[in-house]
């Protein structure tokens, strides 16, 4: 396979899965624009959309193991088709649910099939492109599915006003069968062909030597904190805090949350490149995590002094969460660098893991403060206070000095893969 035929097929590669995690973002955030419209059907309460909404973090969560170990061993393009077959199943049985009992199965069945694509697209890009291209690469493909988050707010709004909920569900149920067929037919797992070079160490070893390796850990932390407060924010609270504090249209409210998005897309890359640059991982992923933790207290402050007001400050806020947030990007590769090489994908599966046990967490827990501040229903939606979102910012904030620490506990790898260096240092 010559130079060119490699540059070419590897971004055809790279692309086709992008798009599918373009899908995975746009669940991941649709719960945010759905939310109201649930709520409205089944006549039920906010910690109860929170656990729809986390339905799909805990099934992302346990599933980051097994996709890393498949994405490892079968390789990714088996295991990404796969996981957009069982989307597809997913989002049928999510459209046509009789009741919240029913839709919560179906939003665990969309994130078992989800699960998979981004540690399967890692390993794409372990495999496809040079390791100092990584974090880069990883900040690049977080941007492009951060396009999915996009739909997912304002024009998902339309949509659902439009054809409604469960139709809307149909439709994107069948994208992911699509995605799935394009998958098998596009995507190889190695420039190669589909199968990986013989290793002397089998892939449990691999998992078992990820697992005890401390430093593996950190990194997870970081994760833990950021994608658990910042999903509980942007992802399925953002929306509804602008609505009642506010008192803005859903629509009106999905733009700010959009502000985030993009800031969210613009950091990943930024990011990114800039740890590339600097080779530090973990000097400025904790200066961008302290950062981040310091918007919340800012927030609550400016929402009391009066200051944080519908156009541009709140724009501005909303834009800097979503910006500094991306910082956990940098996360997978300050894992991927302190173990072997070969179970890339198995080290990156467990940074995912904590995200998505962290979000599992925050999102519930998150509504069932709100729900101890009711202060009207309109329409079978009900109106929360602001004492009952300030609160819920101070909980965010717990949560992003989480990942602050685990920053500071990061190992310096510089940009190169240590796990040689810190074995011998045991």
């Amino acid at each position: 396979m010559n130079e060119t035929s490699t540059g070419y097929k590897k971004w055809l590669v790279w692309g086709v899965m992008v798009i599918a995690y373009m899908l995975v973002f746009f669940h991941r955030y649709s719960m945010g624009s759905m939310g109201d419209f649930i709520m409205k059907d089944f006549g039920t309460t906010a910690a109860v959309i929170g656990m729809i909404g986390a339905m799909y973090s805990w099934a992302y969560m346990l599933m980051q193991l097994p996709a890393g170990m498949l994405a490892d061993s079968i390789g990714p393009r088996y295991t990404a088709a796969t996981g957009m077959l069982v989307t597809f199943i997913g989002s049928l049985i999510f459209a046509y649910a009789p009741n919240v009992h029913m839709v919560m199965i179906g939003r665990f069945i969309i994130g078992i099939g989800v699960s998979v694509i981004f540690i399967s697209t890692l390993r794409i890009q372990a495999s496809w492109f040079s390791p100092t291209e990584f974090t880069r690469m990883s900040g690049l493909t977080v941007f492009m599915g951060k396009i999915g988050a996009l739909i997912a707010e304002t024009p998902l709004v339309v949509m659902i006003e439009k054809y409604g909920w469960r139709n809307t569900s149909v439709i994107i149920g069948v994208a992911s069968l699509l995605l799935s067929i394009l998958i098998f037919l596009f995507v190889r797992n190695t420039p190669h062909g589909d199968k990986y070079e013989h290793s002397d160490v089998s892939i449990w070893e691999g998992l078992i030597s990820a697992l005890k390796n401390k430093y593996t850990w950190f990194p997870m932390l970081v994760f833990f904190g950021i994608y658990a407060s910042f999903m509980a924010f942007s992802a399925q609270w953002g929306n509804k805090f602008l609505q009642d504090v506010y008192h803005i249209s859903k629509t009106a409210a999905a733009n700010y949350v959009m502000a985030s998005i993009i800031g969210h897309m613009l950091g990943a890359v930024t990011h990114g490149s800039m740890s590339d640059m600097l080779r530090s991982r973990k000097w400025y992923m904790a200066a961008v995590v302290g950062i981040y933790a310091s918007l919340y207290p800012i927030m609550i402050w400016g929402m009391k002094a009066g200051w944080l007001t519908v156009g541009i400050a709140l724009y501005v806020m909303f834009f800097l969460v979503g910006f500094t947030s991306a910082g956990l990007i940098i996360s997978y590769t300050a894992s991927k660098e302190v173990n072997m090489p070969r179970f890339s994908g198995i080290a990156t599966s467990i940074v995912n893991m904590g995200g998505f046990l962290g979000s599992a967490i925050a999102r519930p827990w998150f509504g069932k403060i709100l729900d101890g501040y009711v202060l009207k229903v309109v329409d079978g939606v009900k109106v929360y206070s602001i004492d009952g979102y300030i609160k819920g910012f101070w909980f965010l904030f717990f949560l992003a000095l989480i990942a602050f620490v685990g920053a500071l506990l990061t190992y310096e790898t510089g940009a190169q893969n240590r796990y040689e260096e810190i074995i011998a240092r045991k």
